[in-house]
């Protein structure tokens, strides 16, 4: 082969394999297993409500005065209405709400919540 013939048959060689059809995943019926599923269900935009009807809190942020939980789903802050009640107060590890039932503490890992002593009961539940 001449060294004329040899840069022109380059060229030939990449404007093919441009030209060619991908053969990727798709062609062979596999699909990319880090793209999310195309009939996923939509989720609602509504808060996440246990069938409980128990709020449960997923994450607390504390920094400075600023004190920021996620409940049910929902970026709340003091004063906030979940479905357990209104969110009196955030601490480290649980969130305290007021509600029909009357106060209760939501922990960062859910377990059964815990009524809060009021001064009505003298300390008991």
């Amino acid at each position: 082969m001449s060294e004329r013939a040899l840069p022109w048959r380059l060229a030939l060689g990449a404007a093919l394999a441009i030209a060619a059809p991908h053969t990727g995943f798709a062609d062979e019926g596999r699909r990319d297993p880090t793209r999310p599923p195309i009939d996923a269900p939509v989720v609602g935009d509504g808060p996440f409500v246990p069938a409980s009807g128990e709020s449960r809190v997923s994450s607390i942020v504390l920094s400075g005065s600023r004190r920021v939980a996620i409940v049910d789903g929902r970026r709340v802050g003091v004063g906030d209405l979940v479905a357990s009640g209104e969110i009196t107060a955030i601490e480290v590890g649980t969130v305290h709400v007021v509600g029909p039932e009357g106060p209760r503490t939501l922990p960062l890992f859910h377990t059964p919540p815990t009524k809060t002593p009021s001064a009505t009961t003298g300390g008991n539940p």
